[in-house]
């Protein structure tokens, strides 16, 4: 759980990422960012399931995983983790304004308790807004 600060327009909201596994083979992702986030009202969290697989969409391997979410509508995100650099990177448009797209560059430290992230919007003028995430693992419940 955790933050996010959108340094351009001064606005802030909470952040969190949820993994839970249902089996020894997949884990369950959702992530939820509340506040005004993109310029939308809050919008509710996007989660996908992540099977072992050979690499692709919504699989996980030795490498990492990829997931690639349809969100409220059909906006998409897509994010991809590399295990040995502990890279979260993704993009995606937001449903609530199709005019507008996302890029996130972010990092776990060591120990997987903490997450660092910057993300850069593009608005439907083309201009940029800069956001930070900053995410700590919180307890088991």
């Amino acid at each position: 759980t955790g933050s996010w600060t959108d340094t351009t327009f001064n606005m802030t909201g909470p952040a969190s990422i949820v993994v839970t596994i249902p089996t020894a083979s997949s884990f369950h992702f959702e992530a939820t960012f509340g506040g005004s986030v993109f310029g939308c009202s809050s919008q509710p969290a996007v989660s996908a399931t992540v099977v072992q697989g050979p690499g692709g969409a919504n699989q996980w391997n030795a490498n990492g995983f990829a997931i690639d979410f349809t969100t409220q509508n059909n906006g998409t995100a897509i994010l991809n983790h590399d295990f040995t650099m502990r890279t979260l990177d993704g993009h995606g448009v937001p449903g609530c304004r199709p005019g507008v797209s996302w890029v996130l560059t972010g990092a776990f430290n060591t120990g997987y308790t903490g997450f660092s992230g910057a993300v850069t919007t593009t608005l439907e003028n083309g201009s940029t807004a800069n956001a930070l995430i900053t995410m700590a693992k919180g307890a088991r419940g």
